[in-house]
């Protein structure tokens, strides 16, 4: 009508320009990580989730291979730290130590947190991450940086993801999550299934754990976007002295993720979890808490030492992959002679 205000038209794009305009996919990091891609890794404790998203940092802020593949735009890293930068300082220290120091201006860290439902503590980092420019923003972990977000629910889930990949694009970045696994493994990420809708690739981390001596794991591509997914990564933890002595005196360490060889133990996030018994998933758990332990002490300074596994912590470990009546597991496995049942209610699994 005479009078009124136009109404707003939308901005149409046509179908012939849009697929003469297609473009090749490129990547930050050759088949692993895409320019504006946004995504999650996740896995079960102690499967070296920050070990690995920190060696990813080091090879974007320095351009060195990423365990053997190419990295295509070398640029600064973000780290946003949910739990503090104590630990992180002892964990970048180990980088720098095995791999070579990284010139300052690359990599920086917010080590107080940021609510990513907070749309105000998002519009900062926002205009944080503007004026710094990075190439990889890194956030770890979703559970310590939600501010109470539902992890069940779709939509506050969903909300989060996008206030991440809103505070990313505004600066060209790309992003990563580290988030949990839930109590079944077998089931991948905790929480709603926004994690894995809502995003443009999801990793999948699995340390297998049937030799205890030994700190292989493996990464897996669960999503990829518009790419193919890539072979399965294999990793391992080494153990590297910072050069740093506790109040008793003894070394300090940490540990860097380094390319590995291919397990034959099948270092695949479907293998004992979804085929084995109930048996194998208790005796599977017990491996876990032990490697726990014996990184622990190692870290601590106590190479050498043997460790131990609670019963209680057995519990909550066997809880975490869906083993049900746990004590009867270990009747099994004891007649099995593949653990040992020691004095105070404490376990190990047998080499």
């Amino acid at each position: 009508a005479e009078g009124e205000p136009a109404r707003p038209r939308f901005k149409l794009l046509d179908g012939f320009d849009l697929a003469a305009n297609a473009k090749a996919p490129v990547y930050l990091i050759d088949e692993i990580l895409e320019e504006d891609a946004h995504g999650i890794m996740g896995g079960a404790s102690m499967t070296y989730k920050t070990f690995l998203a920190l060696r990813m940092a080091y090879s974007v802020c320095t351009g060195e291979p990423f365990m053997g593949r190419r990295v295509y735009r070398q640029g600064k890293v973000l780290f946003i730290a949910g739990e503090g930068a104590s630990g992180l300082s002892r964990r970048w220290k180990a980088l720098q130590l095995k791999l070579g120091t990284v010139p300052a201006g690359q990599f920086f860290v917010y080590g107080e947190g940021v609510m990513l439902k907070d749309a105000t503590a998002m519009q900062r980092l926002k205009e944080c991450i503007e004026d710094l420019n990075p190439t990889l923003v890194i956030f770890d972990t979703f559970a310590a940086l939600s501010g109470g977000v539902d992890e069940n629910s779709p939509s506050e889930v969903g909300g989060a993801l996008s206030h991440v990949r809103r505070a990313c694009q505004a600066g060209g970045a790309s992003s990563l999550i580290v988030h949990h696994f839930g109590k079944d493994e077998t089931k991948g990420f905790r929480g709603a299934s926004s994690f894995t809708n809502d995003v443009d690739f999801a990793y999948m981390v699995n340390r297998p754990g049937s030799n205890p001596n030994d700190r292989n794991a493996c990464m897996v591509c669960h999503k990829m976007k518009d790419g193919d997914q890539f072979k399965p990564l294999h990793f391992k933890a080494t153990a590297v002295p910072l050069g740093l002595l506790d109040q008793k005196g003894q070394e300090v360490y940490s540990l860097v993720a380094e390319q590995g060889e291919e397990q034959s133990n099948g270092a695949d996030i479907e293998s004992i979890l979804e085929k084995g018994t109930h048996w194998q998933k208790a005796l599977e758990a017990l491996r876990i808490c032990w490697n726990t332990q014996r990184d622990n002490l190692e870290i601590g300074g106590h190479t050498g030492k043997n460790p131990t596994v609670t019963w209680g912590d057995w519990i909550n470990a066997a809880n975490d992959i869906g083993v049900s009546n746990l004590s009867k597991q270990k009747t099994i496995l004891d007649g099995k002679g593949l653990i040992e049942c020691l004095s105070g209610n404490e376990y190990r699994p047998k080499t």
